[in-house]
C-alpha cells in the first residue's frame, strides 16, 4: 500500500457508527479468480482495507485507481439490514 496514513493511531474509521472489521466479511474463493475479475476484486479489497486505515484520497486512487468516494461506496453497500434489525455485511465485491 502506499504511503503512511494520515491517522497513525492504528484507529479504523466506522461507517454508519459501526465499527468495520472486514476480516469477518465472506469472500470468494480468491485462487479461483483470474484476470481482470482478479484484478477489480483485489482493488477493491485493497482500496476498502486503505480507506479504513485512514489512507489519504490520493494513495487510495494511486494504488488502486478507485477514489476515496468509491471506496466508502463499497463499504455502505454492504450493510443491509436482516430480520432481526441488526447489521450484517456482504462482502461480494466481484
Amino acid at each position: 500500500m502506499g504511503s503512511e496514513p494520515e491517522d497513525s493511531t492504528g484507529r479504523s474509521r466506522t461507517v454508519a457508527g459501526q465499527y468495520v472489521d472486514i476480516s469477518t466479511w465472506p469472500t470468494p474463493d480468491e485462487g479461483a479468480l483470474a484476470g481482470d475479475s482478479r484484478a477489480r476484486y483485489f482493488a477493491r479489497k485493497t482500496a476498502v482495507k486503505m480507506y479504513l486505515k485512514h489512507y489519504s484520497a490520493n494513495a487510495i486512487k494511486v494504488d488502486t485507481g478507485l477514489s476515496e468516494k468509491q471506496a466508502y461506496r463499497l463499504i455502505g453497500e454492504r450493510f443491509t439490514s436482516d430480520f432481526d434489525s441488526h447489521f450484517k455485511i456482504q462482502f461480494n465485491i466481484i
